[in-house]
């Protein structure tokens, strides 16, 4: 019975442990996420054409860049850009709106990725998010 008990605790003890580092080192990586989050706080309800398990880029100017890989949902409403974790990462990254005044985008051309959409923004200029594929893409044709 005991021995029971103990690889039960042990099986809790564990999962926590992993989680709990799983959870730390998803924070620790959306530290530019929550930067442009502080300028941009976002409610969720925005309108507009969904994209769903994008990919974006985030980054500093000469610093190494965080790939948030599959993970986001991007909104392109008339009056912005919204950008929201999918679960459960969304319950560590607070969601972002992003109105469409404060935004200078710039067509890029990364090597292996071809032509991406860079953007600036005007409250957080040391920040740049790069997103590629049909959400950049149909960024570049609207705004």
């Amino acid at each position: 019975m005991w021995d029971i008990l103990f690889r039960f605790a042990m099986l809790i003890y564990g999962t926590a442990f992993a989680a709990g580092l799983l959870g730390f080192m998803s924070w620790r990586h959306g530290h530019r996420w929550r930067r442009l989050a502080t300028f941009y706080p976002g409610n969720n309800k925005e309108v507009g054409e969904r994209f769903h398990m994008e990919s974006i880029f985030l980054y500093a100017d000469h610093e190494v860049y965080n790939h948030h890989q599959g993970t986001v949902i991007v909104t392109i409403a008339e009056d912005g850009i919204g950008l929201r974790m999918m679960l459960p990462l969304n319950a560590l990254y607070p969601p972002i709106f992003i109105p469409a005044s404060d935004i200078r985008l710039v067509q890029e051309n990364w090597l292996l990725m071809g032509p991406v959409c860079q953007m600036r923004f005007r409250q957080c200029p040391e920040l740049n998010l790069v997103m590629p594929g049909r959400p950049g893409d149909r960024l570049l044709a609207n705004y």
